[in-house]
């Protein structure tokens, strides 16, 4: 069974209630101009949800790319989630579970 909760800074952390353990954490992202992400074309201001395994450290390091917050690269956000829906189409465009065992 898993639980979620809402972090300060805005991500919905995803525990394992069994162990307490943080399995993986939800975040929203803006684009702040016309992209791809996926082999998908995205416009100014679409939204995505994105889930990164717990490891993944999302404020660290400075991008400079369209996204919004921490200015990420489409490159950065596939490379790294384990799964990527489009909010406003309820697509996915990306989902890989297995990152999140690593």
């Amino acid at each position: 069974m898993i639980h979620e909760q809402y972090t300060i800074t805005g991500e919905l952390e995803i525990t394992d209630s069994m162990t307490m353990k943080v399995i993986a954490r939800k975040c929203t992202f803006t684009a702040e101009r016309p992209c791809n992400l996926c082999g998908e074309r995205l416009t100014e201001g679409e939204k995505i949800e994105v889930t990164f395994p717990a490891h993944c450290d999302l404020w660290s390091s400075s991008e400079t790319g369209h996204w919004y917050p921490g200015g990420r690269t489409s490159r950065w956000l596939r490379a790294h989630a384990v799964q990527i829906k489009v909010i406003k189409r309820g697509r996915l465009l990306l989902s890989t579970a297995s990152k999140v065992m690593r």
